[in-house]
């Protein structure tokens, strides 16, 4: 099931965005006013989701936000008051848009999102038996298995392209494979389990 952490500082689209996940199966894990709360409980709960209402935000709070995003330890959308979404994030919905279209990406978003999160202080949780990868990188293994290339990569995840060199570098020195060939066919193998 896909866990979810909610915030927002208005109570009642607080309450009725728990509602809407729920009814949607995904399991709300945590409800916050608090931005950075919704944070740390989104990284300690395992969340595959963290829905942020931008509203009432700072500019520090988004600040810490990315940094969090950074890590891959789960992913975000957050919800704009119909002004100009904030710079770095690439999952920005309008209050105007419509609940079944809030779910419709947040169901796109966590597809292919492993169950898990990470043990606390940066180190990866075991995404599938016999594999130690983070998230992000269980989610770049799999890109690598569908034949995606690096740009391809960084496009659909929204990195750098260097960053996911050295994604691909680690995935294959963890998944102690020598080229990419390799990596499909241990993942292929190891969910065949």
């Amino acid at each position: 099931m896909r866990a979810v952490t909610i915030c927002s500082r208005e109570r009642l689209f607080l309450d009725g965005l728990a509602t809407l996940f729920s009814s949607n199966q995904f399991l709300v894990v945590s409800t916050n006013a608090n931005c950075l709360d919704s944070i740390r409980d989104a990284k300690d709960q395992g969340c595959n989701l963290l829905v942020l209402d931008v509203l009432g935000t700072t500019e520090s709070e988004r600040q810490f936000l990315l940094g969090a995003l950074a890590f891959g330890d789960f992913r975000c959308i957050l919800i704009s008051d119909g002004g100009v979404a904030p710079e770095g994030f690439s999952n920005v919905i309008d209050r105007s848009q419509t609940a079944q279209e809030l779910v419709a990406l947040a169901r796109s978003l966590t597809l292919e999102i492993p169950a898990g999160g990470s043990r606390g202080r940066g180190r990866p949780r075991v995404i599938t038996a016999g594999l130690e990868l983070s998230r992000r990188e269980y989610e770049v293994g799999c890109l690598i298995a569908k034949g995606c290339t690096n740009q391809s990569i960084a496009k659909e995840m929204d990195l750098k392209e260097q960053s996911v060199k050295n994604l691909v570098s680690t995935v294959i020195r963890k998944l102690q494979c020598e080229n990419r060939v390799q990596v499909a066919l241990r993942l292929a193998s190891v969910s065949k389990n």
